[in-house]
Parts: structure tokens; sequence; C-alpha cells
């Protein structure tokens, strides 16, 4: 929700600032107001929180309760490689956001869940004995794709701090996951989900480098998860015993189509050729000719 508060102020902010018009050739003097943006940068899950307690007990046939296991879970999400396309398009007469952009990447997901505490025994009335469990789920293959829109507010010339929300979808290729240990003195769990919705937004710092050329340095992160859900709530989804929060770490190029140069030769664009002459003063000139 902070997130999205300090998204609010950028763009309300670049509405009452005075932002160039030339900054991303609006009126397309040089180049088309679309292009291709490439993205590489890091990933990472970030398990919130790190550590739970964990507790089941159970009603045995006196009506006495019984622990099957109480201790402790730590969490950790694991990075990967972020590669990314995307187009984006300009706005005209941009009001609260001055940029568009569908794009497409992929990324690895991973994340470990390890229980450190005490199990009960093999038969009842033992005593409960230290043990572990380790959870652990990875995909070998995430497909990202999101839709945004963008705000730049210049800082000096050429250089802006650049905001974007949108929303991101997600789908898991080859998702697996594994549970090594008393596993029938847990609750048992649903299989993750193997794909996700997401609010999501981000700030930058950007750079234009020379005319239709620009360089960003960007941190993207989901504000509000939409489907699934996790019990933490926010922008986290449950994965086994987990909840984690997905970072972005990118460096963005993004480079206008450049407008081609004009010709003079042939028709016009959309307009039939037409004589220079018509046939009455082709006529008079072959007359003149003639004498």
């Amino acid at each position: 929700m902070r997130w999205l508060i300090l998204f609010i102020g950028v763009l309300v902010s670049g509405v009452l600032c005075a932002q160039s018009t030339d900054l991303f050739d609006r009126n397309e003097r040089s180049h088309l107001g679309h292009g291709w943006s490439w993205k590489l940068g890091g990933h990472l899950l970030d398990a919130a929180p790190s550590s739970s307690p964990s507790q089941w007990l159970t009603s045995n046939p006196n009506g006495n309760l019984d622990t099957l296991h109480v201790g402790t879970w730590s969490h950790a999400g694991a990075g990967s490689v972020l590669v990314g396309i995307g187009h984006w398009w300009t706005v005209k007469e941009p009001i609260l956001w001055d940029r568009w952009s569908i794009e497409l990447g992929g990324v690895r997901h991973a994340a470990n869940s390890e229980f450190i505490g005490r199990v009960a025994g093999n038969s009842p009335g033992a005593p409960m004995v230290a043990d572990t469990l380790m959870d652990r789920g990875e995909s070998v293959f995430t497909l990202q794709t999101a839709l945004q829109v963008h705000r730049a507010i210049e800082i000096m010339p050429d250089f802006f701090l650049d905001a974007h929300i949108g929303i991101g979808w997600n789908r898991e290729f080859g998702l697996e996951t594994s549970r090594v240990g008393a596993d029938s003195l847990f609750l048992p769990l649903p299989d993750p989900s193997d794909w996700r919705l997401a609010f999501e937004g981000g700030l930058g710092l950007g750079v234009r480098t020379q005319s239709g050329r620009f360089l960003r340095l960007l941190v993207n992160t989901d504000l509000v998860q939409l489907e699934p859900t996790a019990l933490q709530g926010g922008g986290a989804w449950d994965w086994m015993e987990g909840s984690y929060r997905p970072w972005q770490f990118s460096i963005s190029w993004d480079l206008l189509k450049k407008r081609p140069a004009a010709s003079c030769v042939g028709a016009p664009d959309g307009q039939p050729g037409r004589d220079l002459f018509g046939p009455k003063m082709r006529k008079k000139m072959r007359w003149s000719r003639g004498n």
C-alpha cells in the first residue's frame, strides 16, 4: 500500500511540474511514437516473514490433547536471472501517464522452508523427539507478462525519475514440490498455484543517452496479490509453508523507432500518381514543337 501511495504522489507531482515535451519526441519529428524495450536484471523471492511458529494439537480417544509437532519454520526464497522484451508507446498529451507498455519476460522461481522442532514419538505416550522437515518447490521456467502505464518526471535535462504501475500475470512451467520428513505429523498442504495475477508497480531512474535512446534502472514488486492471495496479504503469495514477495532489479534499454527518411521519388503515400500536364497542355506543347 505504501508503494501505491508513493506512486500516486509521483503522478500528482508530474502533473504539477512542467515537463519537457521533447523528452520522448511526442511530436514525432525524428522518431515514431513507439519502440522496443530490452530488459536484463535479477529476480528474488523474498520470504515474508522469514520464520513462523508451527504447532498441531489433536484430541485423543480420552479427550486429552496430544501435540503432534511444535517448532519453527524458516523460509528462504531463491534468486534468478531476469530477461525481458517489451513494446512501448508514447502519449502525445499526457495527464496521469506519458507512456504505456506491454512486456514479456522470463525468470525461475524456487523456495525452501525448513522445520526445526520436536515431533510426537512412534507410540502413544512416547516422549517427543527432535526432528526436521524440509519443503521445497521450484519451477523449470516462469513466464511473466505485464501491461503497465508509466510516468517520467524530469529532474534535470535528460535525467528523470520514472514510475510505473500495472497488471502482471505469471505462469509456472515444470513446477515441482517435495516434502522430506515426518509429513504425517503435519497438516497437509494444497499444491502451490502454477499461476499468479497481481497489481504491481515500481520506481527507477532514467537518462536519455541520445535522441530516441533511453536507459532506466528499475525496482519492481507486487503491490496487491489478486490471485492467489496469501495468508499474509499484500503483494505476497503462499508457496508450501511460506509466503513470498517477488522483487525485480533491472536495467531497461528503451529505443524509439526512427522515422523513415522522406523520399521525393514516386507518388505521395496514400495518394495516386498524377500527370503534371493535362491532355490540353500536352497538345499545345506538341503543336509548339512542330512549329
